[in-house]
């Protein structure tokens, strides 16, 4: 069967010239995931979020191509980010549309529907008559809106027994025309080109009011550990959590006693328990989750969970979906909690075998390079540390969103290339103490050096750390030299990269989080992978053959015996 995307893909790109974000669907999708977003990033086709949008032509032309190659059938739609130019009103029904006109104050002008929605079918095939007749309404931001602080989601009524009118500023995305679903296309009302209305200051005004009052919290210290996520958890009700993205109190329980809450669009009033601290089901957690009992969640906790692979995620994971565009990390850092340090023993590298704690924590650093950036603090000579240690807890090496950056290694400019590197994450380069290298450190040919110095200081840790990567004796240094905070997996022992200047990293991060660091050929990414998603595998970032795995449970012990780390207290 010949796959036709043009009229999508054309509509598509013209949604870009107007300076929105594209998501892409898979339009014969399962009912549950019909409206998921496609994540076509690395060639095949995988669940993402409103987040995994196009912004450019050149990137939507090659997830375009990826599309008839898996057999896709391509919808499209609206990504509704903080960058975002528009806010969209959806409106289920015909009922909705007509509360959403009488939302508006006397004398003020209608605003109509942009698009109209198909509408929902029962598994029985018989029309739903809450998702029928209903469309969207898609605002141009003003300067007053953008400014605004507006809640991501909302839904408002005029009386109690009404439809709830849903609005929807950031943290999801929209079905656009020509898409087509079971039910029928979506169809232009008007034309988003010319037609678009601003969002008027008296709707700014109705969504401020509707707004959850989030309490401020500034942190007065950092914590560490459990007691630290558990004062947190404490201080931050689900209330503040899921009423920024829309959800509702259902008033009923599960039969833990936890509160229901039923998220906006929903056709079960369950959508998920928040689970309270005295759990029966998560007694002694310090940080009970969010269980979703529904599929198809297109709010950013819907998101999240799907960007996961797990229908169960942690308050720190939702507020991180809410409050900041999914970057747990970020979360982590900007609520003031601070992570346990696991420290690794250097005591007779070679000889024994390095410990670690049951629950490390460590960051991420980049390859390694240069000079020092300027301004970054001077290490004094470090001692061997004996024993575990546990060290202050400083702000972490700030190395926590995604970035990519490329460099030609024939360039001739790598030690600036790696200067400003270390500068951007805060790490300076000095010599160490030398250690003896492991007979059981593994190398991509026969030849390895006798011995290896520690060579970077984590001032965020207040660590030394080095780890040779896998090479050979005619590898030039820069391009087998890969620093990470935990171990190195070799490039024959199940990396997902087999040739010079790419090999896979793992780091054990936050308690929420593990972050996959991945060098190759001059692209540096880091990228979030849920330590309880996928324990026994994960795929290769960056590489073209996307099927190749990095097997973590065949590696686990060279991780944990292997770590060839210097500290200093």
């Amino acid at each position: 069967m010949t796959i036709d995307n043009s009229a999508v893909l054309t509509a598509a790109h013209g949604l870009i010239d107007l300076g929105l974000g594209v998501c892409l669907a898979d339009r014969h999708a399962a009912p549950d995931r019909a409206k998921a977003p496609l994540d076509l990033t690395l060639g095949y086709p995988r669940t993402g979020g409103w987040n995994v949008h196009a912004r450019d032509h050149q990137t939507l032309d090659a997830w375009a191509a990826t599309a008839p190659r898996c057999g896709i059938t391509l919808n499209a739609g609206v990504a509704l980010g903080p960058d975002s130019p528009i806010m969209v009103v959806d409106l289920d029904n015909s009922r909705s549309i007509r509360e959403w006109d009488a939302l508006r104050p006397e004398g003020a002008p209608r605003l109509g529907l942009t698009t109209r929605s198909p509408g929902r079918k029962n598994p029985d095939g018989s029309w739903n008559p809450r998702h029928r007749d209903g469309g969207h309404v898609w605002l141009r931001h003003t300067a007053r809106s953008r400014s605004a602080d507006l809640p991501g989601g909302t839904k408002i009524t005029s009386a109690p027994d009404e439809y709830e009118v849903d609005f929807k500023v950031r943290g999801f995305w929209v079905m656009a025309p020509p898409s087509v679903r079971a039910e029928g296309p979506y169809s232009w009302v008007q034309d988003p080109r010319t037609d678009l209305a601003e969002v008027p200051d008296w709707l700014v005004d109705r969504l401020l009011e509707a707004a959850p009052k989030r309490r401020k919290r500034t942190p007065a210290a950092i914590a560490t550990g459990d007691a630290a996520v558990a004062a947190w958890s404490a201080d931050m009700p689900w209330s503040d959590v899921l009423g920024e993205a829309g959800w509702t109190d259902s008033g009923s329980t599960a039969a833990c006693g936890c509160p229901v809450w039923s998220r906006p669009g929903g056709a079960s009033p369950r959508s998920g328990v928040a689970h309270e601290p005295g759990c029966s089901r998560w007694d002694g957690s310090a940080d009970p989750p969010l269980h979703l009992l529904t599929t198809g969640d297109s709010t950013v906790l819907g998101d999240m969970a799907a960007s996961l692979g797990r229908q169960t995620i942690s308050k720190l994971e939702a507020v991180a979906a809410v409050y900041y565009e999914g970057d747990v990390s970020l979360a982590f850092r900007r609520e003031g909690i601070a992570p346990r340090v696991s420290v690794v023993s250097a005591t007779a590298f070679g000889a024994g075998t390095a410990t670690r704690s049951a629950s490390p924590h460590t960051f991420i650093v980049p390859p390694p390079g240069g000079t020092p950036g300027p301004g970054l603090p001077k290490p004094s000579e470090p001692e061997p540390v004996v024993a575990p240690v546990a060290p202050p807890a400083p702000a972490p090496v700030a190395a926590t969103t995604r970035e990519e950056i490329d460099m030609d290694y024939d360039s001739g400019a790598r030690e600036g290339y790696w200067a400003t590197a270390l500068a951007r994450f805060g790490i300076a380069h000095e010599p160490g103490t030398e250690q003896v290298v492991s007979d059981r450190l593994h190398w991509g040919g026969e030849s390895r050096p006798a011995h290896f110095t520690p060579t970077f200081w984590l001032p965020g840790l207040r660590l030394w750390a080095h780890v040779v990567p896998p090479g050979t004796a005619d590898t030039p240094a820069a391009m087998w030299t890969l620093l990470h905070a935990v171990a190195h997996l070799s490039s024959d022992g199940g990396s997902g990269c087999h040739d010079l200047g790419g090999h896979d990293v793992i780091l054990l991060g936050s308690p929420l989080i593990a972050w996959r660091v991945h060098m190759h050929k001059g692209i540096l990414a880091a990228l979030p992978w849920p330590v309880d998603s996928r324990p026994d595998s994960h795929l290769c970032a960056l590489h073209d053959r996307a099927c190749e795995y990095l097997e973590v449970a065949q590696d686990y012990g060279e991780i944990t015996e292997d770590a060839r780390i210097v500290l200093a207290a």
